[in-house]
């Protein structure tokens, strides 16, 4: 049993190179978490703030989605009317392999013609961006004019 401390070595090797693959999956799962997390809060605060074009910008039909047309509701003029008082995240759910996510948020707001404050939970789904390391929505922004809340 001369091999016997060789063998040490190589197991002791393949134990480590294990250790080091885990560690990198664990760093990458967590990139992507605190890319969703950034992503959200840029979205909450947009709104938030009337940030338009960069909500808008956060949205993009997954691949292989044929309707590739911006939703009725992204139309600048109508989004002017609307005054946003409070966004509120209300849960996010991300998949095993951090590449999709459901997340909601509470939104508080009132039109520019009404003082009467209305609140809608937007429902969201979201999608991860291997090639430019980001998150995109593909859920269109709420009909805020035709919400009967």
């Amino acid at each position: 049993m001369k091999n016997t401390p060789q063998l040490y070595k190589y197991l002791f090797i393949i134990f480590l190179s294990s250790v080091f693959l885990q560690s990198c999956k664990t760093l990458e799962t967590q990139k992507k978490a605190n890319s969703m997390n950034s992503a959200m809060q840029l979205y909450r605060e947009s709104i938030r703030w009337a940030e338009w074009p960069t909500v808008l910008s956060l949205y993009k039909p997954e691949p292989g989605n044929t309707d590739i047309s911006p939703p009725q509701s992204h139309d600048l003029n109508m989004l002017k009317t609307i005054r946003i008082t409070d966004v509120q995240k209300a849960g996010v759910n991300l998949n095993e392999e951090q590449t999709r996510a459901q997340t909601s948020i509470f939104i508080e707001y009132h039109l520019d013609n009404s003082n009467s404050i209305k609140s809608i939970n937007h429902p969201m789904n979201w999608w991860y961006n291997d090639e430019f390391k980001t998150w995109y929505t593909s859920t269109p922004l709420p009909d805020f004019l035709n919400n009967a809340e």
